[in-house]
């Protein structure tokens, strides 16, 4: 009976330490996806019953998108909130409680005043669940957007004044 038992517990801990590499491996391989979208932070972000908000997850990419890493940003979910432009913010923060109210997805684009006192364009977008103690986690993630943005502006501008030379032509053949 005592080997039978000895047994056993070799077993199941051998099956737990199997089950534990595994678990760091699958860890390994999202950890290492996530870091390698350089454009774009995943994320992982929760509201508590009492209305505190905390990301629980953040790409490293966030070093380069914000300035700070991913620790000090769970720590601190102002760190990346205060980034937001202000004149931006209010919504974002809005469609956020508004998205885990209902428990709808959440889609908000958005400035992000750099240090240097630019502003980077940026798109995100999480899908809300419940999780424990009455928390709604958003799993998500933000996109870095100011090419694309730049590129519509062009293309506006573009457009503008195709316009304007077909008005001058068309003037033209019209009093000639």
């Amino acid at each position: 009976w005592n080997f039978t038992l000895q047994r056993k517990v070799y077993q199941r801990t051998k099956d737990l330490e199997m089950s534990g590499k595994i678990i760091a491996e699958r860890e390994e391989m999202i950890r290492s996806i996530s870091n390698n979208i350089q454009s774009g932070v995943i994320f992982q972000f929760t509201f508590t019953d009492q209305g505190a908000q905390k990301f629980t997850y953040l790409s490293d990419p966030v070093k380069t998108l914000y300035g700070v890493s991913p620790e000090e940003a769970m720590q601190d979910a102002s760190l990346i909130f205060d980034k937001i432009y202000e004149d931006d913010i209010n919504r974002v923060v809005k469609s956020l409680r508004e998205s885990a109210r209902s428990l709808t997805p959440f889609n908000a684009e958005y400035r992000v005043l750099l240090p240097s006192g630019a502003l980077r364009r940026a798109m995100a977008a999480a899908i809300p669940r419940m999780c424990k103690k009455g928390e709604i986690c958003f799993d998500g993630i933000e996109f870095d957007i100011s090419e694309l943005k730049e590129s519509e502006e062009r293309v506006k501008i573009l457009l503008e004044e195709k316009e304007l030379l077909l008005r001058e032509v068309h003037h033209r053949i019209k009093n000639n």
